[in-house]
């Protein structure tokens, strides 16, 4: 079994007696150990919402459409019962 694991190192500050600069010196803060169990059932938990939330997108899509459809044929109708009355202001 494979774990990530990372130094906490404080961070040195040293002065040069010539030039009076500072120079830090950082590294990567803890980093917690994980396990690659870990890390695959994460990703695989994220391909899965990707996948509904997809198919979520996808219908939703579908409805408007659907939606836009009903509402051109409507507004052809009542332009071909009424003509140019159907749009005029009352």
């Amino acid at each position: 079994m494979i774990t990530v694991t990372a130094k906490v190192v404080v961070p040195k500050c040293s002065i040069d007696s010539n030039d009076k600069k500072r120079v830090f010196i950082v590294h990567n803060p803890m980093v917690e150990p994980m396990k690659l169990s870990t890390l695959s059932q994460r990703i695989s938990k994220y391909k899965r919402t990707q996948i509904k939330d997809k198919k979520i997108a996808e219908c939703k899509a579908k409805t408007c459409g659907a939606s836009l459809k009903f509402a051109r044929e409507a507004l052809e109708v009542l332009e071909d019962l009424y003509g140019d009355l159907a749009f005029e202001e009352l």
